[in-house]
């Protein structure tokens, strides 16, 4: 069987474009996760919902990994901005990853993982579309959703990392330890100087975000709907724009 690129995403949102263009031979539920093997553009394309959190994440890419050859792993999905010069759907390829330890507001850097550079430098020569732009940097991986700007901008400062989110760091640890190729591309889903609504009491235990949870939170919380819809409007736009750039960088780039 030829190596396939293992594509990992934390919620179905933001992997749908790319499943949408797959040719699915065949889908696996994988513990708590979810996982549709097939092609895309004749490519071998494993494509997996981890669910949210770094658990997950690696208890899905390990699982894949005693089922198939892998000839390269991908780690998308969506990224809370660090750095103000992010603005909603610009996509950071990450050349570092950092690994936070603590509360937000006192999180340090307990480990960190270089990116190969020659696949770094691939993927910032692909074009992004819709107006938005890829930036290169460093990617921090933490335990809990950052929702406050403050909190992003003493992040910002203690790290220096672009962006925060919640799987990445678990992922490339594994991936490093097999020796098999690894790249992350996050896209924005909300800036340094936003407030994001905190959706960790919606997730769900396969690690999803549960539509009732949500769906009741907002009820019982009215002013939360502003908050809520603008996460649904943004999350729509990173999707858009990380999906089409990733299926660009496999067309472009089919080998790892």
């Amino acid at each position: 069987m030829k190596p396939s690129i293992c594509i990992l995403g934390a919620v179905r949102q933001e992997i749908s474009g790319l499943k949408s263009r797959m040719h699915v031979e065949e889908q696996i539920r994988l513990g708590k996760s979810d996982l549709w093997r097939g092609t895309l553009e004749d490519q071998p394309v494993i494509l997996v919902r981890t669910g949210i959190g770094k658990k997950n994440a690696v208890a899905s890419l390990a699982g894949v990994m005693d089922r198939f050859p892998l000839g390269m792993i991908l780690s998308i999905g969506y990224a809370g901005g660090l750095n103000p010069d992010l603005d909603v759907g610009d996509l950071l390829i990450a050349d570092k990853i950092l690994d936070g330890v603590g509360q937000p507001s006192q999180t340090t850097s307990s480990a960190s993982w270089a990116i190969d550079s020659a696949l770094v430098d691939r993927a910032m020569a692909v074009p992004v579309g819709q107006k938005a732009k890829a930036t290169q940097g460093q990617l921090l991986t933490v335990d809990q959703v950052v929702a406050d700007p403050e909190e992003k901008q003493k992040l910002y400062n203690q790290s220096g990392a672009m962006a925060v989110e919640m799987e990445t760091s678990a992922l490339v640890q594994l991936a490093q330890e097999k020796a098999i190729p690894f790249l992350s591309i996050r896209a924005i889903s909300d800036t340094a100087n936003e407030e994001l609504l905190d959706v960790s009491p919606f997730v769900s235990p396969d690690g999803e975000v549960s539509k009732l949870k949500a769906g009741w939170y907002v009820a019982t919380h009215p002013s939360s709907l502003k908050l809520l819809n603008t996460l649904r409007q943004h999350a729509s736009r990173a999707t858009n724009v990380l999906n089409d750039f990733v299926f660009r960088l496999i067309l472009a780039n089919p080998e790892p």
